[in-house]
């Protein structure tokens, strides 16, 4: 177990280096994000204005994920520090974002935002992994990095809230202020972003470098196996359109929940400033809780005949959240609207392993990238169609999440059947005469 493990000075030093790391840049996003609508909406930003902003924000996630895949530049260690550095040039970039001239600056503080998501989400767990190959540390070694990681999340996440505020609070300036007003966060986040680049560069041990490599044939090889496969695998297609549903509705979710409570509070006779930082983490609280009672509830199944438990789950979160997104459409009070967003966070929490799982069933190893590519496009096309055309709605824009999870429950429940893929290539002749 972890608490048996006996390890060497040499990897304890390693792992606080890196868990540190890790914990301070999502401490810093976590405050970012939380802050993200309230921090431009005080700049006398409209709502349509910050919607153009978090779309360009996503399309600039996407395509530097996609180039990644095509592209491979510099060591590990060097993407970790760029990360970094990048998300603090977008944060400093709102700090002059309080006049319509300077939206410009705005949205090209958001691509970099973009660039910065994409490379913190792939390369920091790729260093850890690589590192301890390298460096020789045991397999159950690198188990308990992850272990002690999921801890360090949640404590972020509950932190996020707490110093998110206080920050938010420290920078109020007065009503007439632009300036100064509600920028703590970006401030906060801007120092602790350049301050977790320095401390990777100073304590992070450098890993192998190499001259850049452009993979575009084998890319492109790849998507057109996939494209192939999904074509010809009933499975695979209805597992690609089930997550690019889902995740569609997550990522409209993860922006729109600020707008939405903004509004119900404006609609109130009692007025106040909405604690969005507290609110934030106790979403992120909420899915990490969605997590782990996904993990709890199919460990025993898992090894199953037909993942009976997973499969039950899946189908539990799904209906789940489709009926929380009407519920909200339909009942628009602040203290509602707070109590449905924790379910649909819970549900989101339990979303991920989910579709992890079946993606291990159905999907082959080889062929895993480029299916995450696929749900990756055609989530940000139906994002950006949903978010730019029906933004002044919150109404509309939570029937709409209601409805792509619903469309995704009944091609789960109706369709899919959970084959692991052998079973599926015995049949490949009989999944093609049916579609």
């Amino acid at each position: 177990s972890n608490h048996t493990l006996v390890t060497t000075k040499e990897f304890k030093q390693f792992q606080s280096a890196f868990l540190i790391g890790y914990s301070t840049i999502t401490l810093c996003e976590l405050i970012a994000n939380a802050s993200f609508y309230h921090s431009l909406i005080s700049l006398r930003l409209s709502v349509e204005q910050i919607t153009k902003l978090y779309l360009v924000t996503i399309c600039s996630t996407t395509i530097t994920a996609t180039i990644s895949d095509i592209v491979d530049f510099g060591s590990r260690k060097d993407k970790c520090i760029i990360s970094a550095v990048l998300y603090s040039i977008s944060m400093f970039s709102m700090l002059f974002g309080g006049t319509a001239q300077h939206y410009e600056m705005l949205l090209m503080g958001r691509i970099v935002y973009g660039c910065a998501s994409s490379l913190h989400h792939t390369s920091f767990e790729a260093y850890a992994v690589h590192q301890h190959a390298t460096l020789g540390f045991p397999d159950d070694w690198l188990q308990q990095t992850f272990s002690h990681l999921t801890h360090c999340m949640a404590l972020m996440a509950a932190l996020s809230g707490v110093v998110g505020q206080m920050a938010s609070n420290l920078y109020k300036g007065e009503e007439d202020s632009v300036t100064v007003k509600d920028v703590g966060c970006p401030i906060l986040c801007c120092v602790l972003f350049l301050c977790t680049a320095v401390f990777i560069g100073v304590m992070w041990e450098k890993d192998t470098t190499h001259a850049p490599r452009f993979m575009l044939s084998s890319f492109v090889s790849n998507i057109s196996t996939t494209l192939s496969a999904v074509r010809s695998n009933r499975q695979m297609l209805l597992l690609v359109l089930v997550s690019s549903l889902c995740e569609s509705s997550i990522t409209i979710f993860s922006y729109y929940w600020a707008p939405w409570m903004a509004t119900l509070v404006q609609s109130e006779e009692d007025s106040q400033a909405l604690p969005y930082e507290v609110i934030f983490s106790s979403f992120i609280v909420a899915s990490m809780l969605g997590n782990y009672l996904f993990q709890l509830h199919s460990a025993p199944t898992a090894a199953s005949p037909g993942g009976g438990g997973p499969g039950g789950a899946f189908q539990a979160i799904l209906l789940g959240s489709s009926v929380s997104y009407f519920l909200g459409a339909v009942f628009q009070t602040p203290l509602l609207a707070f109590a449905i967003s924790i379910v649909v966070q819970l549900c989101m929490g339990g979303y991920w392993p989910s579709i992890g799982y079946f993606r291990g069933k159905i999907v082959l190893p080889e062929l895993r990238n480029t299916t995450l590519a696929i749900p990756r496009v055609l989530t940000l096309l139906v994002t950006m169609a949903i978010l730019s055309s029906i933004h002044h709605s919150p109404m509309m824009m939570l029937a709409s999440c209601a409805l792509l999870n619903g469309a995704a429950a009944y091609i789960q429940i109706t369709y899919m059947d959970g084959r692991s893929i052998s079973d599926v290539e015995m049949e490949d002749d009989d999944d093609d005469a049916d579609f």
